[in-house]
């Protein structure tokens, strides 16, 4: 049995789209500022870890992220069985195909739920443990740039997992014909 070591591109491609995105909604999370007074502002930040402290729509936009992230990981199963299939061109563009569809749903799933942050009206409850509010109001005040930062890092992931995903599974030749 031949193992197919173009497959480690995949591989590697998805699970560096799962740490940009875990680095997105955990590290960066949802960010909003409120008015701390006298000129300065306090930085929330929900966490996809922080599921258990939310309700309402909060819920929501968490389980699309939550979502994304499962979906993206499960195309990780895909590379894993071309290792062991060997070099067939109509099997691995197949898979490719599948792994490739995944990925753009996964990462689909996690751009709707910033977006939903952004554009939820009202108040979404998420009880910050240091402070003790229980408070974020995304649509008048959310951190743009940890939110453009949040859609930076989920892009750059999506296009090293494309990339990856491409490389291991299409065949793409560079013959030039010469004459």
């Amino acid at each position: 049995m031949k193992i197919n070591f173009r497959m480690l591109w995949a591989t590697l491609g998805i699970l560096g789209f799962l740490v940009f995105s875990l680095i997105a909604f955990e590290l960066i999370g949802f960010a909003t500022s409120t008015d701390g007074g006298d000129g300065y502002s306090i930085l929330h930040t929900a966490r996809l870890s922080d599921l258990n402290h939310a309700s309402g729509k909060m819920l929501d936009i968490y389980g699309l992220g939550i979502a994304g992230l499962i979906v993206a990981f499960s195309a990780l199963a895909l590379p894993l069985v071309g290792f062991f299939l060997g070099k067939m061109p109509k099997t691995n563009a197949a898979l490719g195909g599948v792994a490739l569809f995944l990925e753009v749903i996964g990462a689909a799933l996690m751009i709707t739920a910033i977006s939903l942050f952004i554009t939820a009206s009202g108040t979404l409850v998420i009880d910050d443990r240091k402070t003790g509010s229980t408070f974020i109001n995304p649509k008048d005040n959310f951190s743009g740039t940890l939110i453009a930062a949040d859609y930076v890092l989920l892009g750059l992931g999506l296009g090293i997992s494309l990339g990856g995903v491409a490389a291991a599974f299409f065949k793409m030749s560079n013959k030039s014909k010469s004459k």
